[in-house]
């Protein structure tokens, strides 16, 4: 009996054609799986080009973070505009089996892709009418067949790091999976040294998740280089037992000025981040040497937390 969430294989050999010819290793093999009905979180937006350079294309790159085959057919992107899904795109009306940790970039012309970002994964390509993505600001969600918003984005223009010179042709990179695609902070604009996008394959922004030692507030990495693709932030990471917390989150020099605030009375999850690109408060490139973030917490019953962490900027 057939089992889901298994990858199975069927192999031909000693089969010739009338004229005697021998089937070719290439074309003797098949590859299928039994799909599962896909729930969100599933399946999540990975990656978007929305502001490509003249002459280019958009694109928008989905991931499978389940363990399921899914298979995406009649699967639409669309726009999410006032809490409605509209202009939706079906991606494909044949089956089209996703694996676990596999990547899609659905794009409108693969050649023209393929030809501004030559390290982009043209097996990972899939060729369809996308719904309009605006240069400025706009929406793109993922809906499944039964019509379910499996995942959505907002995004604004200002969602790239501020010390890109030109955003043209940059995409816009997932950096956790697992966090909420609304969050700004889970998102930066792709590496130059990846060719400032990444269609079919890992985000050069991707970073282990890792685990906590049990302090609530982690550095992650605690030194970090903006001239390192990857490694060119700093996530401060937290970890609760509750929910609820108020956090105001500073980064400091040596001689304790502010130069960056990354939250002013924000309300927290469970669990979460706050992202530092090495950056001051007007967008300049922060200098090279030793820093703190300084998180402030607070809980309306009068709880009060403060933590002060290291962070290096090396080069």
């Amino acid at each position: 009996t057939l089992q889901p969430k298994q990858l199975y294989s069927i192999t031909i050999s000693g089969l010739r054609d009338c004229a005697g010819n021998l089937i070719q290793d290439g074309h003797s093999q098949k590859k299928f799986a039994l799909p599962e009905l896909a729930e969100a979180g599933d399946v999540v937006l990975n990656e978007v080009l929305f502001n490509p350079r003249p002459g280019g294309v958009d694109f928008v790159e989905i991931l499978n973070v389940s363990d399921k085959y899914i298979n995406l057919k009649n699967w639409s992107l669309a726009n999410f505009e006032n809490g409605e899904i509209r202009n939706a795109k079906i991606m494909s009306t044949n089956d089209v089996l996703l694996s676990p940790a596999s990547f899609l970039a659905i794009t409108p012309n693969g050649a023209v892709l393929k030809d501004h970002y030559p390290l982009a994964m043209e097996t990972n390509f899939l060729i369809a009418t996308i719904p309009s993505l605006n240069d400025d600001a706009g929406s793109v969600t993922l809906v499944s067949d039964s019509g379910l918003n499996l995942d959505y984005l907002i995004y604004e223009d200002d969602f790239h790091t501020s010390l890109l010179k030109d955003k043209e042709g940059v995409s816009l990179e997932r950096i956790s999976a697992h966090e909420s695609a609304l969050k700004k902070n889970n998102w930066k604009s792709a590496a130059s040294a990846a060719g400032f996008a990444t269609p079919g394959y890992i985000n050069s922004n991707s970073k282990p998740e890792g685990s906590f030692t049990g302090d609530e507030i982690q550095v992650d990495p605690e030194i970090f280089s903006v001239d390192r693709p990857g490694q060119d932030f700093a996530r401060i990471r937290y970890k609760f037992d509750q929910s609820g917390w108020v956090a105001n989150v500073k980064i400091a020099d040596q001689q304790g000025r502010v130069i960056k605030e990354l939250a002013n009375n924000e309300t927290l999850g469970i669990d979460g981040f706050f992202r530092w690109d090495g950056d001051r408060e007007d967008g300049t490139q922060a200098r090279m040497g030793y820093y703190f973030v300084w998180v402030e917490l607070f809980q309306l019953d009068g709880q009060v937390r403060t933590y002060r962490k290291r962070v290096v900027i090396a080069r």
